[in-house]
């Protein structure tokens, strides 16, 4: 929706799901789990002022989980979120400024247990890029201070998860997890060639993961959530190249290789077809989410590219990587 003045747009979208699925053992019916929830979000898109834009926006969630069965390792829950996010970005020049800070309140209640807890996080984001005009390239720097409220899984877990083939504890005790991270990167994005290359580090404080203790309960492992201070950090490298071009399609090949610590390194090459999308102006805008990027016209144009180009929303970018949950190594 078009509105003029200093907001020249307002998007809102909104979705309902509604979801089941039966865990058998054998023949027999062993668990259903229920999902239902709504979530909506509403975004005010500033109109480009001598370089200066940005997003200010609203989000809500409600959620309905339920486990019926003798497996039932989560008890009847409901989740509700609201949140509150600005991004916004600056041209100085051949820099390029970007800024982002999120409010979330989330609440999880489980009454058949008595539990309720609400739990209020704040992250935030400053990136610092070198973008001249007349070149492809683009190096530059994040900061970023996180926060993330407990999972339900995390907090109420206490049953044995056929599934996962584990009996699964978690602790209603969890308070938020906190992290600071960093990054440096260099990227070249021309018509036909894309280069990435990134170096990162996270430091948790309070990080969840999952790990499996020496006891055994009803035939399976434990495995027990815990919370501990960690250390994460790595380097990812990606390119992308049109290698030809057959009747209206292009073909592509794309790599991808990362490593991290602890112990993680992947390489992943692959071929696609992608016919050429054509997106319309609002493609550009911040945080509109689009399948396809505008395409480029040159280095100019991507110059002008605001952060929708690498990140549609702040949620993205204000989630850290997190090590994986019961192969991370904890710092005591």
């Amino acid at each position: 929706m078009n509105i003029g003045g200093f907001f020249e747009a307002l998007n809102f979208r909104a979705g309902y799901s509604d979801y089941e699925h039966t865990e058998f053992e054998g023949d027999e019916v062993g668990t259903v789990f229920s999902v239902s929830g709504i979530e909506a979000r509403a975004e005010l898109v500033q109109a480009d002022h001598d370089g200066w834009r940005g997003v200010i926006g609203t989000q809500v969630l409600a959620r309905d989980f339920n486990a019926i069965g003798a497996e039932a390792f989560v008890p009847k829950n409901s989740l509700e979120s609201w949140a509150f996010f600005t991004v916004q970005e600056a041209d100085l020049g051949d820099l390029e400024l970007e800024g982002a800070l999120r409010f979330d309140q989330t609440t999880v209640t489980a009454n058949s247990i008595n539990f309720d807890r609400s739990f209020n996080t704040v992250s935030g984001a400053v990136g610092l890029a070198y973008a001249p005009d007349d070149a492809a390239f683009k190096i530059g720097a994040n900061i970023s201070r996180s926060e993330r409220a407990p999972s339900a899984e995390e907090l109420l877990s206490d049953g044995p998860h056929i599934a996962t083939q584990a009996y699964e504890i978690g602790n209603p005790d969890f308070t938020t997890e906190k992290s600071w991270g960093g990054e440096l990167y260099a990227r070249w994005d021309s018509d036909n060639v894309q280069l990435s290359a990134t170096v990162y580090t996270n430091f948790f404080k309070d990080y969840i993961f999952e790990a499996e203790t020496a006891a055994e309960e009803d035939g399976l492992p434990v495995f027990q959530y815990f919370q501990r201070d960690a250390t994460y950090y790595g380097f990812e490298a990606s390119a992308s190249t049109v290698i030809a071009h057959v009747g209206g399609f292009d073909l592509i090949a794309d790599g991808v290789a990362t490593m991290s610590a602890p112990r993680s390194i992947m390489a992943v090459v692959r071929y696609r077809a992608s016919r050429p999308c054509v997106c319309s102006a609002g493609s550009r805008r911040i945080a509109t989410i689009s399948t396809c990027a505008p395409k480029s016209n040159g280095p100019t144009a991507r110059k002008k590219s605001p952060l929708s180009r690498r990140r549609p929303t702040a949620l993205p970018w204000l989630t850290p990587r997190r090590p994986g949950g019961r192969s991370a190594r904890m710092a005591a």
